[in-house]
């Protein structure tokens, strides 16, 4: 995992640079929450917590006992199916809000400069914001409902970046809970 207090973290990624440079063979990068934590977004857990705290002041039914139950075992997609039943509106609020565009960090723009090197990019990612997609050059956005385009993209030598998870532009697109 990559981290960016850790100052190999650079000069690991210019390595990975240089090695697809001197291979013929395709690289596909998953990148998960930890680059979006870089621009301030929070990780799942936090998310969670965050959305429980919107439920306990503005939702009167919300079963406090079950969600804490959830949080405390980690079973987040279950938590998230729960606020989500309990009411829905106030529960896509709460995500947007989360998941809003943010500025990205000098650590996130650095990464961002080194794997805008790699030539093509495929990306598959997990997060929901869309810092990323927006931060790399002619790159295809391929979303969940279109993943077979993928391995077309690798043999084509196409830039893309699918977001397995959905976006937060689409939010009922988002994976978060167990029937996603």
């Amino acid at each position: 995992m990559l981290d960016g207090k850790n100052k190999t973290t650079f000069c690991n990624m210019r390595l990975l640079c240089d090695t697809l440079r001197e291979s013929n063979k395709p690289l596909v990068l998953w990148l998960g929450a930890g680059v979006s934590k870089w621009c301030g977004y929070p990780l799942w857990s936090e998310v969670a917590d965050l959305v429980h705290s919107c439920f306990l002041k503005y939702v009167p039914s919300y079963d406090k006992h079950t969600a804490i139950t959830f949080l405390n075992s980690r079973k987040y997609p279950e938590f998230f199916e729960l606020c989500r039943k309990h009411d829905s509106k106030r529960y896509y609020s709460c995500l947007s809000k989360e998941f809003a565009p943010k500025k990205p960090t000098p650590v996130y723009e650095r990464f961002v400069n080194i794997i805008n090197e790699i030539k093509p990019l495929h990306i598959v990612t997990t997060n929901v914001d869309e810092n990323l997609e927006s931060s790399i050059l002619n790159a295809r956005v391929i979303q969940k409902s279109d993943l077979e385009y993928c391995l077309n993209a690798i043999i084509n030598k196409e830039s893309f970046v699918c977001k397995i998870h959905g976006s937060i532009s689409s939010i009922n697109s988002m994976v978060l809970t167990c029937n996603d």
